[in-house]
Formats: structure tokens, sequence, C-alpha cells
């Protein structure tokens, strides 16, 4: 039974499920195209939609602006026109009345305001045909306003009115009536006086205070009557004097603007509406934010292109002729320079290291292609007790030591690498080389003669901080160093001066000049194709160390990048 259940499936069920997998595969392709499909169409039907909107509402605001030119223009004219009205004869004003009511009856007849509903069609058909409607609705407006003022002056023509006798009629009348109640008004004072004054002689019958009392009441009476009749009178002229007023010629013309307003209102609501839809697209919801940003981005963007350009000038053209001005690093003057093989001499892939009695090789495993059966084999866990962080960062830990007892001849070989090249260096006793432990795979020392490593800082020179090498490691001899580098390494001799990319150089005699020079070229160097500073190396008698095809760095492959190039960044420091 499990025998069967482990039995692969039949052909026909793995067709099945091939076809399974095929139908669902496309199924999914064609869901997905069709939400593309309508996710694009949406967004262009939007897009369209804001150019549309856009475009109408340009239309119809540019012929609002226009509208208000055109009003003022026409309100000018009829001003003047109303004006010369005033001083017209009757039969003037009478063809004029004919003539506008005319084109009134004639405007009146139009068709009504079109509706406008955003986006407006393309063309600009529907744009301009409301811009007509506004142009007759507000010339209508006017040409309204003028014929009432007209009506109004032709009846104050025809009527001839005396106004300013009317006028003057009226204050005489208001100053009779006037007369009138202060006599009225006197006669009571005189009353209350005598009463005040004969409070019982004047309620006594037969009494002279009695008698004038009496005269004053019935003089009382004529007073008021006339002070009526006088109130009487000025009413009613003042009532005649208002109809003749309302029959008066009018006053200077002007235009009642709400009327004019609201023959514009529909134009104005359009406009509005256009304003709301355009700002309520999503392209416009989503153009808006961008096109406020945008100036600043262009600025950020503008300056993250020009810095650098900016510092790598500076760093070409200032910080770099400074700095081959400074004086160059030379860690031993006094040490040696002889070195095996002699300058010139090129690595091969597998070299043929000889170690006699006496010597051990210290290397990594990977790099022993053959060797003898004889001899002692055992781990060094560190390349040098004296400096563990340097053996562990160079990854020179458990390495195979080996020990004969007689001479024995072992090939070394990068067997994990097909492009890397070994050399074997040998420095004489009194020799030193300043060297990088990055390219070292082992060495090869007396047993009496341990490995004698020095570590040398140079804080205040101004080539190790640009070169950010603040730390030189000086392998002294007599020691033999088995180096590895890509598409192999290559020895050369300083003599009058040479230069050389800081990716590729590996080690140089410690009696030599080094300092770092400028490269020869801004573009390249601004390119990223080539870094700013090179090694140079003078003096000697010595020679210098270098891969020739560099692994990492500008010049020699892709530039390391994030936290890779901290940690190598970090290692230099330390000459690592």
């Amino acid at each position: 039974m499990i025998g069967q259940l482990n039995q692969p499936p039949s052909p026909s069920v793995h067709m099945l499920q091939s076809l399974l997998r095929f139908v669902v595969r496309h199924v999914l392709m064609f869901v997905l195209v069709v939400l593309v499909l309508l996710a694009g169409g949406w967004a262009l039907a939007q897009w369209s939609a804001h150019r549309a909107g856009a475009a109408g509402l340009a239309t119809l605001e540019r012929g609002d602006a226009e509208l208000g030119a055109h009003r003022a223009r026409l309100g000018a004219e009829l001003g003047a026109r109303m004006a010369a009205m005033q001083k017209a004869s009757l039969g003037t004003i009478d063809a004029r009345i004919v003539a506008v009511s005319a084109l009134i009856g004639a405007r009146a007849g139009a068709p009504g305001a079109p509706l406008l509903v955003f986006p407006l069609p393309a063309g600009g058909a529907l744009a301009q045909a409301a811009l007509g409607h506004a142009r007759g609705a507000l010339e209508l407006a006017l040409l309204r306003q003028e014929r009432d003022y007209l009506v109004a002056l032709r009846a104050a023509v025809s009527a001839g009115l005396d106004l300013d006798g009317a006028r003057a009629q009226l204050a005489r009348l208001h100053a009779a009536h006037v007369a009138a109640y202060a006599a009225v008004v006197d006669n009571v004072h005189g009353q209350r006086r005598l009463r005040r004054d004969h409070p019982l002689a004047s309620w006594l019958p037969g009494t002279p205070e009695y008698g004038r009392f009496s005269a004053l009441k019935d003089q009382y009476l004529v007073l008021r009557a006339a002070n009526g009749r006088a109130a009487e009178a000025y009413l009613a002229h003042k009532a005649l004097l208002g109809r003749m007023l309302a029959l008066s010629a009018p006053g200077r013309f002007a235009i009642a603007e709400p009327a004019v307003d609201a023959a514009l209102l529909p134009l104005r609501a359009g406009i509005a509406d256009g304003r709301r839809a355009v700002r309520e697209n999503w392209v416009a919801r989503a153009a808006g934010p961008v096109r406020e940003v945008a100036p600043a981005a262009a600025v950020l963007v503008l300056l993250i292109i020009l810095t650098p350009v900016a510092v790598k000038a500076l760093f070409y053209f200032v910080l770099a002729p400074l700095a081959a001005r400074r004086p160059p690093i030379i860690l031993d003057p006094g040490a040696s320079g002889a070195c095996e093989p002699p300058a010139g001499a090129r690595s091969r892939v597998a070299q043929s290291l000889t170690i006699g009695s006496g010597e051990q090789l210290l290397i990594h495993s990977d790099y022993i292609q053959s060797s003898s059966i004889r001899g002692e084999k055992a781990t060094q866990w560190l390349l040098s007790w004296s400096c563990p962080f340097t053996s562990i960062a160079a990854g020179l830990v458990a390495l195979t030591r080996v020990r004969t007892g007689a001479t024995e001849s072992i090939v070394v070989s990068a067997s994990d690498d097909p492009f890397s090249e070994v050399v074997l260096l040998t420095l004489p006793k009194g020799a030193a080389m300043v060297f990088q432990p990055r390219a070292l795979v082992g060495v090869v020392v007396a047993d009496d003669a341990p490995l004698v490593i020095d570590r040398c800082w140079r804080l205040g020179s101004l080539h190790a901080w640009l070169s950010l090498q603040l730390r030189y490691l000086v392998f002294r001899g007599p020691v033999t160093l088995v180096v590895r580098g890509c598409r192999g390494v290559r020895s050369e001799a300083a003599g009058g001066g040479r230069r050389i990319s800081q990716f590729a150089t590996l080690g140089f005699s410690a009696n030599l000049a080094y300092s770092t020079m400028r490269c020869e070229t801004f573009f390249p160097y601004l390119r990223g194709r080539e870094s700013l500073f090179h090694d140079r190396f003078e003096g000697g008698p010595g020679q210098f160390i270098y891969e020739e095809t560099p692994r990492a760095g500008v010049g020699g492959g892709a530039a390391r990048r994030g936290l890779e190039g901290v940690a190598d960044a970090l290692l230099k420091v330390f000459g690592i």
C-alpha cells in the first residue's frame, strides 16, 4: 500500500495537472489584463475630462474678462448718450424710444442660456454659445434701463411744469400754517395765565376777569379753525408738488448694477461649476500637491546633481594639489629594499615552493595543490599571536602549518579561484616591506626566526588621511610571503618615480618614499571611472607590488556599497 502511495502520478493525471496550471495561469493573466485595461481607461478618462474641463473653463474665463471690458464700454457710451438726450427735443426722444423698444423685442426672443455641464464638449461651441448669450443678456439689461430713463425723460419734457413757483408757494403756505399755529398757542397760554392769576374771579360771571376769559375762549375757536385751514392748504399743495416732481426730468443717468449682474448670473454660475469640476478631478487632485512641491523638488534634484560635481571639483582643484606638496611617508629609511623575485617577475597560476629543515609553512589549506606525504602538518589558529585582530580581520586563521625534516617541494595554487595567480616574495634579513594582509595566503619562516610584523601609525600625514590608511603593517625578513592576486601579481622598481592605482597596491618596500598624487584628467574622475588619488613611489632601491586586476574599486571593478564598503574602508584604515 505504501509503495502504491509513493508511485509517481500517471501520464493522464500529469497531463490534467499541466492543463489545470495552464488554464489557471492564463485566467489570472486575463483578469490582470482586464484590471489593467480598466485602470488605464479610467485614468485616461480622468485625464481627458481634466483637459476638456480646463480648456472649457479657460474659454469661459477669457470670455468673462472680455465681457467685463464690454460692459464698461457700453456703460460709458450709454451715460454719454443719456446726458445728450436731456437736451434733446420731444421728437428725438420719441424716436429713440421706438428704436430701443424694437431692439429689446428682437433680443428678448433669443434662445435661453445653454446648460453648462462639465466637461464641456470638444470644439468650444457650447462655451461660445454661453458667452454669446451672456453678451446678449448684458446688452438687453442696458437697453431696458435706457428705455425706462427715456420714458421718464419724455414725461418731464411733455409736462412743462413750474417747479420753482410750486416750491415757493409751498414755502408760503408753510409759513402761514406756522403763524396760525403760533396764534393758537398764544391764546392757550393767555387762558392759562388768567386762570393762574385770578383763580376765583375768572370763574365768577359778571367780573372783568370772567369777561376776558370768555373772549379768549371765543377767539380760540376762530384761531383753531384758521390753523386747520392753513394745515389743509399746506398738505394739499405738498401733495401737488410731489405729483409734479414725479413728472419732472430725471437726474443724471446711472446704471443699475444689480440688474446687469443678474443678466450675467448664468455665466458666472457655469464658471463656478467649471472651477469646482476641474478642482475635484483626480488629475487635479494629484497634480496640485505635485505642483506645490515641484519647485523644491527641482532645487533638491539640482543640488543632488551639482553637489557631487562641486565637491569633486573642490577635491580635484584644491585639495589634491595641496596634498601633492606635502612631504612623503618613509616608514623605515634604513631598511633594505631587496626582494626576490626581482622587479618585473610575473606571477603564475601555480608556484613550486621549497621548504627545508628548520623552516615552516603557514598557509591556507585551499592553496596546497600538492605536497610530500612526509612531514608534519598541524593547525595554526592565527598567523601571528602578536597581531590577533589583524590575523582575524585578514582571514589568516585556521592555517595549515607544514614542517619537514628534509627539503621538500610544495605546489601552491588557488584551486578555488580560476582568476587568481600566486607569487612568492622572499625578503632577506634586513629587508622590510609594507604589505596589506588581504592578499596574503601564507608565509615561510624559520623556526628560530618567528614572523615579525611592525605596526606603524601615521596620524599626522595628509597622505595617510587621503588614502584612508592610518596604520601600515611592515613585514621584516627573513620571510617568504605567498601572495595571490586577481589575474596575477606584479612587482616594479620605484626608480625615478612610479604611480599606480590605490586599489591595485598590495605592498611596497619600507624604504621607499610613499605619497599620493592626483589623477591626470578630471572627467574620468568626475564620471567615477578613476579614483582621485594614485599611489606614488620614489627613491630606493626598492620595489612595489600590485594586483594586475583589482577585485574592487574604481577602475578595477564595481565599487563596493553598503556595509561591505564600510567594512572595507575600516579595514583599510588599519592597513589590512
